[in-house]
Protein backbone atom coordinates (compact mmCIF):
# COMPACT_ATOMS: atom_id res chain seq x y z
CA UNK A 1 0.00 0.00 0.00
CA UNK A 2 1.17 3.49 -0.77
CA UNK A 3 2.14 6.02 1.42
CA UNK A 4 -0.04 8.83 1.27
CA UNK A 5 1.24 12.25 0.14
CA UNK A 6 0.91 15.84 2.30
CA UNK A 7 -1.49 16.63 -0.79
CA UNK A 8 -3.35 13.57 -0.41
CA UNK A 9 -3.77 14.03 3.74
CA UNK A 10 -4.58 17.81 3.52
CA UNK A 11 -7.55 16.68 1.21
CA UNK A 12 -8.57 13.91 3.26
CA UNK A 13 -11.93 13.83 4.58
CA UNK A 14 -12.41 17.35 3.34
CA UNK A 15 -16.33 16.39 2.11
CA UNK A 16 -16.91 15.83 6.04
CA UNK A 17 -15.25 17.91 7.83
CA UNK A 18 -15.34 20.39 9.41
CA UNK A 19 -17.59 18.37 11.53
CA UNK A 20 -19.56 20.77 13.92
CA UNK A 21 -21.49 18.37 17.09
CA UNK A 22 -22.93 19.04 20.05
CA UNK A 23 -20.96 17.93 23.47
CA UNK A 24 -22.49 14.61 24.75
CA UNK A 25 -19.72 13.34 26.85
CA UNK A 26 -20.39 14.52 30.42
CA UNK A 27 -16.48 14.30 31.22
CA UNK A 28 -16.06 17.11 28.62
CA UNK A 29 -19.23 18.65 29.46
CA UNK A 30 -17.60 19.05 33.20
CA UNK A 31 -14.39 20.59 31.65
CA UNK A 32 -15.49 23.20 29.14
CA UNK A 33 -19.28 23.23 29.50
CA UNK A 34 -22.22 22.28 26.89
CA UNK A 35 -22.27 23.46 23.77
CA UNK A 36 -20.33 22.88 20.25
CA UNK A 37 -17.42 21.02 19.29
CA UNK A 38 -15.34 21.16 16.48
CA UNK A 39 -13.03 19.10 14.49
CA UNK A 40 -11.53 21.94 11.93
CA UNK A 41 -10.60 20.66 8.36
CA UNK A 42 -7.00 20.76 7.47
CA UNK A 43 -8.01 22.90 4.58
CA UNK A 44 -9.05 25.62 6.90
CA UNK A 45 -6.40 25.00 9.55
CA UNK A 46 -4.06 25.52 5.92
CA UNK A 47 -5.48 29.30 5.30
CA UNK A 48 -5.41 30.06 9.05
CA UNK A 49 -1.74 29.24 9.30
CA UNK A 50 -1.26 30.95 5.76
CA UNK A 51 -2.32 33.48 7.03
CA UNK A 52 -0.06 34.18 9.80
CA UNK A 53 2.22 37.14 8.70
CA UNK A 54 5.93 35.63 7.97
CA UNK A 55 8.02 36.24 11.06
CA UNK A 56 4.77 35.47 13.58
CA UNK A 57 3.85 32.75 15.26
CA UNK A 58 -0.15 31.36 16.41
CA UNK A 59 -0.71 28.08 18.82
CA UNK A 60 -3.11 25.47 18.88
CA UNK A 61 -5.10 27.32 21.61
CA UNK A 62 -5.20 30.56 19.24
CA UNK A 63 -6.22 28.50 16.41
CA UNK A 64 -8.94 26.70 18.72
CA UNK A 65 -10.15 29.87 19.98
CA UNK A 66 -10.21 31.10 16.63
CA UNK A 67 -12.30 28.31 15.28
CA UNK A 68 -14.46 28.39 18.22
CA UNK A 69 -15.47 31.68 17.41
CA UNK A 70 -15.89 31.13 13.61
CA UNK A 71 -18.26 28.01 14.52
CA UNK A 72 -19.80 29.38 17.86
CA UNK A 73 -18.37 26.33 19.71
CA UNK A 74 -16.83 26.13 23.03
CA UNK A 75 -14.70 23.54 22.22
CA UNK A 76 -12.36 22.48 19.26
CA UNK A 77 -10.47 19.52 19.69
CA UNK A 78 -6.62 20.20 20.18
CA UNK A 79 -5.59 16.61 19.35
CA UNK A 80 -7.22 16.93 15.78
CA UNK A 81 -5.89 20.83 15.84
CA UNK A 82 -2.44 19.47 16.40
CA UNK A 83 -2.59 15.97 13.96
CA UNK A 84 -3.95 18.73 11.05
CA UNK A 85 -1.52 21.05 12.07
CA UNK A 86 1.55 18.69 11.59
CA UNK A 87 -0.17 17.93 8.11
CA UNK A 88 -0.06 21.43 7.14
CA UNK A 89 3.16 22.01 7.97
CA UNK A 90 4.49 18.64 6.01
CA UNK A 91 2.39 20.25 3.15
CA UNK A 92 3.68 23.17 3.20
CA UNK A 93 7.60 22.26 3.67
CA UNK A 94 7.08 19.67 0.86
CA UNK A 95 5.90 22.90 -1.83
CA UNK A 96 9.18 24.37 -0.75
CA UNK A 97 11.37 21.95 -2.48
Amino acid sequence: MAKKTWFEKLHNNAERLPEIKEIDSEKLIQRVGSGKMVIPAPLEINELMASVPRGMVITTAQMCDYFNNKYSAVYTCPLCMGLFANIVAGYSNHQKE
